[in-house]
């Protein structure tokens, strides 16, 4: 099964190699879109082409990124380090290969290979959020792509650090319910007064319910130090311009988690 993100890498895109056998016993949404798409497939033996596609699975439930992800960035550092087509494995030396293709749930590449490989061994490697890094934390000593290389850097054996944020929407999409704690415990190591504000007010926070239980019980937590950081005046400032959308129900929530 060839996982294909015709976006992610280029002109030449993005790739991901893997059965469907065990991406069905992995995940019950992708053992969904395979199980509603089968009816229309067919194996195809040939050369792979590098430029067209082979037998295409289309999404039959696809929805959007609902927040910006972060991931995209490390797409870039891989685009720039890697060879094209961005690909976990090398397939280019089989003459002949029967596959079948599926496009990507919405998803940065780097983050579905990072979930391929937890979902393969039960190991993911997280990256920093971009609230604990340049430019939004003006204190911070480097930006997260220079984080992102010297991780990579000084493990190039390991699996590629990946957005916790963007590994929670992903594993939500996945029903993979032990990734989605893992990120969210990852969230709450990563927490900090200097981002949390950040953090709060994100729209992965207004998305998810349990993201933003882990962000207020932090805050409520840690509330002078919060409320006395830079991140926490900058984003009263951006609400009393009312720049921040569906910022009223989060502040609700924060008042009610503080009286409780």
């Amino acid at each position: 099964m060839r996982i294909v993100f015709p976006h992610a890498g280029g002109s030449d895109g993005a790739e991901l190699w893997t059965t469907a056998a065990f991406l069905s016993s992995s995940s019950s949404y992708l053992e969904r879109r395979l199980a509603s798409a089968s009816a229309g497939t067919a194996r195809t033996g040939a050369k792979r082409s590098r430029t067209s596609s082979r037998v295409k699975v289309e999404p039959t439930d696809e929805v959007e990124k609902d927040f910006a992800d972060s991931d995209d960035e490390t797409d870039a550092i891989l685009r720039d380090e890697e060879p094209s087509p961005l690909s976990l494995y090398d397939v280019s030396q089989h003459a002949e290969l029967e596959y079948e293709e599926m496009r990507a749930p919405p998803s940065a590449y780097s983050t579905f290979r990072g979930v391929l490989r937890y979902l393969e061994t039960g190991y993911i490697r997280f990256a920093p959020l971009s609230s604990s890094c340049l430019p939004v934390l003006a204190s911070a000593k480097t930006s997260r792509a220079e984080a992102v290389k010297r991780l990579r850097g000084a493990h190039p054996s390991l699996p590629i650090p990946v957005s916790p944020k963007s590994t929670y929407r992903l594993a939500r999409l996945l029903d993979c319910e032990p990734l989605q704690q893992a990120a969210l415990v990852e969230l709450s190591e990563q927490l900090s007064v200097d981002n949390a504000a950040d953090e709060l007010f994100d729209k992965a926070s207004q998305t998810y319910g349990e993201w933003r239980r882990v962000v207020l019980a932090y805050v409520v937590q840690n509330w002078d130090g919060v409320m006395g950081s830079a991140a926490w005046k900058d984003a009263q400032a951006r609400i009393a311009r009312d720049e921040i959308p569906g910022v009223a129900p989060l502040l609700m929530d924060l008042v009610q988690a503080r009286s409780s």
